[in-house]
């Protein structure tokens, strides 16, 4: 049980604060609003001010906290003070759920509404999709929203981005530009900790752990080897814990999510196994089965290979409806080198109707395929362009909603619980550049894929 005096830690755990001249203005100006206004609320707005010759020292806000904590308190004072003290005529705020972006909508309508801020506001348009508000002194507020295309056409003064673990690179490409117009812009990022698509955050936290110039940089967070039940570390890494976060809540996230997800979201580890890593391994466990029999009633096979970037091994992996309707991803053959898997296919087409082969075509084993093609007359199925990032992320997805099932191996299972992701253009994909290359999980994602939009694979008898 936590201490009933046990309170949130008001200090991030990692922070970088800019040099220059600093004012409490924008503190002052929020406490005029009844908004809640907490020490380390109040840090963040009084050192991201700090100017250097009237320019702002830090081009680039980060606040990095869990859910909950009340990031979005600070958004209507920043966004306050840049329209009515700091001269910024135009103010943009955008986020990547269109809930969080009118829940912070409406917390900035009523501050405006209020008696203390009404006086300064000339008009409130509330139209879907065209929310702003515009201020006596010609300032203005508006929403937009994330697309590849946002930003296009304003020149914001200030740009805050809330929940910034989901913005990409192609949003930013469009975001930041935005900016470059004005004399003395501000980027602001609010979020709580990441997943391994937040590119972006990514690489702001890394640019943060290493004291970045031109940036200010705010983190609570816990580390991955603290105890993740003790509510002293909850109290670390919430600042909000005693105010608007209270132990009893925290004690039903504890046992009602896993231990993965725990750990992100409310404690706000980025260690290499919550980051990095895409599955969650205690959901793979739970989806492990036993090696089903193969299918004789005529259920489709999907089927899918891969070898080593390297050379180094090779797999061939199976996908095929189980008991409960479910698709089992079955390892089916795994050795040391790749140029044994042209005869295997052969073999296997030469006993059973495989059907097409599915394999990522931009995977190095193109003439491994082409020799099982023409040696075989195996039927190929590569996958091209926007189609292997969308079967690792369709795997990926099937796991979190517990729709797959992995026959038991433990060459396979350590691939799921082991696989990060690489970006690429148009999504993500299992990275291939590490220590084991992910061959035998690579292969099932083939099989995967080729099982869903290839229904057509015959059934056999053994392998």
């Amino acid at each position: 049980m936590a201490p009933a005096e046990l309170m949130g830690a008001q200090i991030a755990t990692t922070r970088v604060l800019p040099r220059g001249r600093a004012d409490r203005d924008a503190v002052e100006l929020g406490a005029r609003t009844g908004l809640p206004s907490d020490p380390w609320q109040d840090e963040i707005l009084t050192e991201s001010s700090r100017t250097v010759r009237d320019r702002w020292a830090a081009f680039e806000v980060v606040a990095i906290a869990p859910r909950q904590n009340g990031k979005s308190y600070i958004v209507p004072k920043r966004a306050l003070a840049g329209a009515l003290l700091y001269g910024e005529r135009l103010i943009l705020y955008s986020a990547h759920e269109y809930r969080t972006a009118q829940e912070t909508w409406r917390l900035m309508r009523d501050v405006c509404e209020s008696d203390p801020i009404t006086r300064y506001v000339k008009r409130i348009r509330v139209m879907a999709g065209g929310e702003v508000i515009e201020f006596t002194n010609g300032a203005r507020f508006k929403v937009i929203a994330r697309t590849r295309t946002s930003g296009r056409g304003f020149s914001p003064d200030c740009l805050m981005l809330d929940e910034a673990f989901a913005l990409s690179g192609e949003v930013m490409s469009a975001l930041l530009p935005s900016v470059s117009a004005r004399p003395n812009p501000q980027v602001w990022y609010l979020s709580s900790a990441g997943t391994y698509e937040s590119e972006v955050l990514l690489g702001l936290r890394q640019r943060g752990h290493r004291r970045a110039p031109n940036l200010a940089y705010w983190e609570w967070h816990a580390q991955a080897t603290d105890d993740h039940r003790d509510p002293r570390v909850h109290a670390a890494a919430n600042p909000a814990y005693g105010r608007r976060l209270f132990a009893h809540t925290i004690a039903r996230e504890l046992e009602s999510m896993s231990k993965r997800s725990f750990l992100r979201e409310r404690l706000g580890v980025w260690s290499e196994t919550t980051v990095e890593t895409v599955l969650d391994e205690e959901a793979v466990t739970a989806l492990t089965v036993d090696v089903p029999s193969p299918p004789t009633d005529g259920r489709p096979v999907g089927w899918g290979v891969d070898a080593a970037w390297d050379r180094t091994g090779g797999a061939i992996g199976a996908c095929f409806a189980g008991a409960d309707g479910r698709p089992v991803l079955v390892l089916i053959d795994a050795r040391p080198g790749a140029g044994w898997l042209p005869d295997r296919l052969g073999e296997l087409a030469g006993r059973y109707e495989l059907g097409e082969v599915g394999f990522d075509a931009r995977g190095g084993i193109t003439d491994l395929m082409d020799r099982a093609s023409r040696d075989h007359e195996v039927e190929l199925a590569p996958m091209r362009h926007g189609d292997y990032p969308a079967a690792c992320a369709n795997l990926a997805q099937r796991v979190a909603d517990g729709t797959v099932r992995f026959a038991r191996s433990p060459l396979l299972i350590s691939d799921a619980v082991n696989g990060i992701a690489a970006q690429v253009s148009n999504g993500w994909v299992w990275s291939r550049k590490t220590a084991t290359p992910p061959t035998n999980l690579v292969a099932v994602t083939a099989a995967l894929w080729q099982w869903e939009h290839h229904n057509g694979g015959a059934a056999v008898a053994v392998y």
